[in-house]
């Protein structure tokens, strides 16, 4: 598995966004979805308070697989070892399927 910090690559460099997997806290950043290839999965890290739908239906219009991973609240510090854990488990799973 390689990962990929979209902050610190250019325009041009995002602009060839093959990755498989996706994961991203709620916002902005996540409006390179559009740049993704189809198969890609999808992770968006948000308060379920919050569920608000935006990238989750930018995701499916771009026939792309999401689903979201819970966060405390919208400013909670975020339990990398939990989160990493449901990467690791949903990239084994996604990847059996293709």
């Amino acid at each position: 598995m390689e990962l990929t910090d979209l902050e610190i690559q250019s325009w041009y460099q995002q602009d060839r966004f093959e990755e498989l997997i996706v994961v991203a806290q709620h916002g902005a950043s996540l409006g390179n979805l559009v740049r993704c290839r189809q198969d890609a999965l999808v992770m968006e890290i948000i308060d379920p308070q919050l569920r608000a739908p935006i990238y989750e239906a930018l995701a499916r219009r771009h026939s792309l697989n999401f689903i979201s991973i819970p966060q405390a609240n919208n400013h909670a510090e975020i339990d990398i070892d939990s989160v990493a854990s449901i990467i690791f488990q949903k990239y084994n799973e996604y990847t059996n399927l293709l």
